[in-house]
């Protein structure tokens, strides 16, 4: 319900979000196409989850909160919007 004085309208809730089985196989390609970067591991409350691979430059994590990495097969862009250096993870929070 949106309060908008005294009144209350109410308003529509959508129970399940409506997904695109086409969509999300194009997401998944994008991701399967950076395996040589990352190992995706779910898609939790945060996110699409991943592992960063490789060895870093003087143990230095190379992502931070807000880099884009995009992928290679079709330039989808993916925000981090959470990482976890400790144990390599970072998340996707939103991507294009």
């Amino acid at each position: 319900m949106i309060p908008t004085g005294n009144e209350i309208i109410p308003v529509e809730v959508i129970v399940e979000p409506f997904e695109d089985e086409r969509l999300e196989m194009d997401l998944y390609k994008s991701l399967s196409f950076m395996k040589d970067r990352f190992d995706f591991i779910e898609k939790d409350a945060d996110g699409l989850k991943v592992r960063v691979k490789g060895k870093f430059i003087g143990s230095e994590f190379p992502y931070e909160i807000g880099y884009i990495v995009v992928s290679d097969y079709d330039d989808r862009k993916f925000l981090i919007t959470q990482v976890d250096p400790q144990n390599q993870f970072i998340w996707f929070g939103s991507w294009e």
